[in-house]
């Protein structure tokens, strides 16, 4: 499972942040998994504002 942002691009941010004195925030455990079973259920794309 690929994230949105290249691991480089992701290092960048990151440093960028705590330069800011931002914490970056880390993933939560098995993010990577949920993400790719809500897209295996297509609920990324549904609208769940109508349901």
């Amino acid at each position: 499972m690929t994230s949105e942002l290249k691991q480089e691009d992701l290092e960048q941010v990151q440093k960028l942040c705590k330069e800011a004195w931002i914490v970056p925030v880390n993933n939560p455990t098995n993010e990577d998994f949920r993400i790719k079973e809500l897209k295996s259920l297509g609920m990324l794309e549904k609208d769940l504002e109508k349901d």
